[in-house]
């Protein structure tokens, strides 16, 4: 898994400027603690340990953390970047197929060309996880993990200077097992974007960049 959230920061911070003017309605170190948050988490979590035979195939399980996002509307610059930082929420239903669902939300968005002249600004919106398609278990092409999942995601985000519908698909895995917690072993998740885009007001489309990192409630 990428430290995908420990870059966000550094790549908004040193972008040359946005298309707009955003208004800044948040300091600056309030986007860098809650990035650092995430920082945390995910140098944390893997270093919990996996057995794959303690993942759980009944009940269920609350997970709390950070999500970042990128929306990228040149790739071959970073002068136009997005850079999101929200509270991520989700439950994992373990029976069955399994499902993965949850939102992303309470978001704050960063453009600027360094930390004293950087926006951070509010993000309007609700990015809505598993709600038409996930599953838990191993990819049949890949039978090794039994303890990754799949979920698709869609939201409908406003800045000052704009609307992004996105939308995507995030493969994750579960974390750390703890045996002395019976029906609730895995301590946290990780997953990030491996199919995602977003459209603006304008019908522009831009690649998206999704992390999230979650320890169990």
């Amino acid at each position: 898994m990428n430290k995908m959230l420990a870059a966000i920061a550094l790549s908004a911070m040193c972008a040359c400027g946005g298309t707009g003017t955003p208004v800044t309605v948040q300091p600056v170190d309030e986007f860098l603690d809650r990035q650092a948050q995430g920082d945390r988490l995910i140098r944390e979590l893997p270093s919990f340990g996996t057995t794959f035979a303690a993942m759980p195939t009944t009940g269920s399980a609350n997970f709390s953390g950070v999500a970042g996002l990128v929306i990228d509307p040149v790739t071959a610059t970073d002068a136009d970047d997005i850079a999101i930082i929200g509270d991520a929420r989700l439950s994992a239903q373990f029976a069955g197929d399994g499902r993965v669902t949850g939102t992303i939300s309470n978001m704050i968005g960063a453009q600027g060309a360094n930390r004293n002249t950087a926006q951070v600004f509010d993000v309007n919106g609700t990015i809505r996880i598993g709600s038409i398609g996930s599953s838990i278990g191993p990819d049949p092409d890949e039978p090794i993990d039994p303890n990754q999942f799949l979920a698709e995601y869609r939201g409908n985000l406003t800045t000052p200077d704009d609307r992004y519908d996105v939308s995507g698909v995030m493969l994750g895995r579960f974390l750390g097992t703890d045996p002395s917690r019976p029906g609730r072993p895995m301590k946290g998740l990780v997953a990030e974007e491996i199919s995602g885009l977003s459209i603006d007001s304008d019908g522009d489309d831009a690649p998206v960049t999704l992390e999230v990192v979650a320890t169990i409630d």
